[in-house]
């Protein structure tokens, strides 16, 4: 997840330095548009994110992931780079308290890591966290758990990016 998580931290705050000189505006009006920004600001890096993981997963990886667990995994990490760069355009007005949110949101990763150590149910605690699942989903190698997590990434992309559009 750390990967596309920097590649998507990028673009986050490009647009932020965007948003404080006020050029963003002048941005929408070309023929782009708001849906080409967004998809030139986010949905490229996204895009390289998840090929550069497909491509790494596979060289660091600790255990034997099958190709699909390599793509699903890149998937989720994407998406989950992309939910914490939403949260950083959404939650911050500024450079300077998008560096602050970035350290907070990025938080939302160490839901991968609950289900190695934490076996009881108290675990679900997290489980509207799509990391979490991911963490689920390499902890028991069953690669279903990764169906509410790109669900749940869908959900919190949909509504960051709806609170995010409004800002504007």
């Amino acid at each position: 997840m750390l990967t596309p998580v920097v590649f998507c931290f990028v673009p986050a705050m490009i647009s932020l330095e965007e948003a404080d000189e006020k050029t963003a505006a002048y941005l929408f009006v070309t023929p782009l548009g708001k849906k080409g920004y967004l998809s030139a600001r986010f949905g490229v890096p996204a895009v390289a994110a998840f090929l550069i993981t497909v491509i790494l997963l596979p060289v660091f990886k600790l255990t034997a992931l099958s190709p699909a667990a390599i793509l699903l995994f890149a998937a989720g990490g994407t998406q989950q780079g992309m939910i914490v760069a939403l949260l950083i355009l959404t939650l911050s007005s500024n450079k300077l308290e998008g560096m602050a949110v970035t350290k907070l949101s990025t938080l939302m990763i160490l839901g991968a890591v609950i289900p190695f150590f934490i076996k009881d149910n108290l675990q679900y605690a997290l489980l509207l966290f799509p990391s979490f699942w991911i963490g689920k989903a390499a902890c028991e190698n069953i690669l279903i758990y990764m169906i509410p997590a790109f669900a749940l990434s869908a959900i919190w992309i949909y509504f960051l990016l709806k609170r995010y559009l409004r800002k504007m």
